[in-house]
């Protein structure tokens, strides 16, 4: 079976490991990201449809983001 859809494998099949994730949005752009011990949220996975979002270098894996 072949899903063509922006949406991760470990979102579609319910991994436990992917439960320590949180889904957010920043700047319009939605995101899987980890929290730190510091308070600051770490890119884990870009979720857009749009090819251009991947090119921006804010939203690669393992950028770090400001917690609002």
């Amino acid at each position: 079976m072949i899903l063509h859809t922006p949406i991760s494998m470990e979102e579609i099949f319910l991994n436990d490991e992917f439960k320590e994730k949180k889904l957010v949005h920043h700047d319009g752009k939605a995101c899987y990201v980890e929290e730190s011990l510091d308070g600051n949220l770490q890119v884990v996975q870009l979720l857009s449809s749009n090819p251009n979002d991947y090119l921006e270098n804010r939203f690669y894996p393992g950028q770090m983001l400001k917690s609002e």
